[in-house]
């Protein structure tokens, strides 16, 4: 395995009409790869766009980033016109998408993720298996809707696990998800009725993906799960209690191993803003 995916959902306007998320994803995350990123491992990087706006983002990224290996794709292609919430769409498309990855593994990330150290494939594994990142059962609900609709004991088999597969950035195994996704068609129908089920569920991609990992016991033969895996992302400012300087020293930490941070869009933090603290590190 030597070239991997990179999948992006990006769209110019988010929950905060201030912003412009591709904006930011040009200004910060595209100049962190550009930095950082072995470009030369890199299949392509798919990007999920409404369908509005696949030409101008299309277009603005090969502006900025001529040399990176673009294929702007528009949701319609991917997920059911029925599916209208954001979330829905964007969560249904990371999995949708992987009927047309050609590489083993491909590493989803959002508008404002960004790297902090250099990294190629190599440093996307740990131990022959993907890097993760993980959480405790914060919110059970995500957890047992996303069981339901793969039928899938949620008390015997998902909530007693010491962890489960976090937030973007992560790493999804593409034959896993293609299988996922066969299992989804069984119980609920082929497309479009598989993306129907499961948005009506409630789901999340990563509990539903993580979940079906469970059932095939194959968690640990396919991801580092051992306490001593370095995580995929670190130090991300999530909160309005997190100091933005002190997260961003954090994460880029010259003894940290993590490969990634953000700061999430929601927070009421500017692109220069960002910058400024930024250039710092």
């Amino acid at each position: 395995m030597d070239k991997y995916t990179i999948v992006l959902c990006l769209k110019g306007q988010t929950h905060r009409e201030d912003a412009d998320s591709v904006d930011r994803f040009i200004r910060i995350g595209l100049a962190s790869y550009k930095k950082f990123m072995k470009l030369e491992d890199v299949h392509e990087i798919i990007v999920i766009t409404p369908a509005k706006e696949r030409a101008s983002i299309d277009g603005r990224l090969r502006t900025a980033g001529p040399e990176f290996p673009w294929n702007v794709l528009g949701e319609n292609e991917l997920v059911d016109s029925s599916l209208t919430t954001g979330w829905a769409k964007q969560q249904t498309a990371k999995m949708a998408i992987s009927k047309r990855i050609k590489t083993a593994i491909y590493l989803i990330i959002d508008d404002d993720t960004f790297a902090v150290r250099p990294f190629g494939i190599a440093q996307l594994m740990h131990g022959g298996r993907a890097k993760m990142n993980k959480t405790p059962i914060d919110f059970p609900f995500f957890f047992l809707w996303s069981a339901e609709v793969l039928g899938a004991d949620f008390e015997g088999l998902v909530q007693p696990q010491p962890f489960h597969m976090a937030i973007t950035p992560e790493i999804f195994v593409t034959e896993v998800v293609k299988n996922l996704i066969k299992t989804l068609e069984a119980r609920h129908g082929a497309y479009p009725e598989w993306q129907k089920a499961i948005v009506n569920n409630k789901y999340t991609e990563y509990c539903v993906y993580w979940t079906h990992l469970l059932t095939l016991k194959k968690t640990d033969a396919l991801y580092a799960t051992s306490p001593d895996a370095p995580a995929l992302y670190a130090a991300a400012t999530t909160g309005a209690d997190h100091d933005l300087a002190s997260q961003l020293r954090e994460a880029f930490a010259p003894e940290g191993t993590h490969i990634f941070s953000f700061v999430q869009t929601s927070l009421p933090h500017t692109t220069d803003e960002i910058l400024r603290h930024i250039t710092e590190w």
